[in-house]
């Protein structure tokens, strides 16, 4: 994964912060870093199920929501650039 363009970014975030390039690339390799995209609406993961991995959000916004027992979506966060 290219990092430079998000160096800036990643040491606003607390796991980053202070760090080096070079440090940051080896905490992105330690951690097994992947960049993914995804699309407006897509679900990334249900609450009955065990989070398999954490990010970090390199650009928009992921909305962590729930549902009513009416089927009515409610956003409980929204997570924005480098959270």
């Amino acid at each position: 994964m290219e990092l430079k363009p998000y160096f800036q970014l990643l040491r606003k975030n607390l796991i980053f912060e202070g760090m080096t390039e070079l440090e940051i690339e080896k905490g992105v390799e330690f951690f097994l870093g992947k960049k993914a995209v995804y699309s407006k609406g897509e679900m990334l993961n249900r609450v009955t199920e065990p989070l398999a991995y954490f990010g970090i959000v390199l650009s928009g916004v992921v909305h962590v929501c729930t549902t009513d027992w009416e089927g009515q979506k409610c956003i409980m966060a929204a997570v924005g650039e480098g959270e």
